[in-house]
């Protein structure tokens, strides 16, 4: 369930594989979400998170021919994850520096893709072009 101050709605996601991106629009800016309200799953435990799509993070050159690098702020163990259009991984690697990562994409299909950061405590994800 997804609440805001305008409203709230509640949206079935039907997972049918791994890595599967949904998207969802609302007439309202999302402040919070509560995961599985009714208690639909038959897990005895589950991890919700919020998945923002962050405008601050910025990849260059974006879109990018061979390599992109992704400037980060944390000090932490940061795990990266390329993912296709079709939702699979298809490049993945992980820093501990605060520095920041460059990817090489020369080896991807041109295309729309989409950078996962995950740093632990929360989920940013962003698009990015391979020409």
């Amino acid at each position: 369930r997804f609440y805001g101050v305008e409203g709230d709605t509640t949206i079935v996601f039907n997972h049918n594989s791994n890595y599967e991106v949904f998207y969802i629009y609302t007439d309202f800016e999302i402040e919070s979400v509560q995961f599985d309200p009714d208690q639909w799953l038959i897990s005895a435990s589950n991890l919700d998170t919020l998945v923002k799509k962050y405008d601050e993070v910025v990849i260059y050159p974006n879109p990018a021919n061979n390599y992109l690098r992704i400037p980060l702020q944390q000090n932490n163990y940061t795990d990266i994850a390329v993912i296709d259009c079709c939702g699979k991984e298809v490049k993945a690697g992980y820093t501990t520096e605060g520095a920041g990562i460059t990817i090489d994409v020369g080896d991807l299909v041109a295309g729309m893709y989409i950078i996962r950061i995950n740093t632990g405590s929360e989920v940013k994800m962003v698009k990015f072009l391979k020409m």
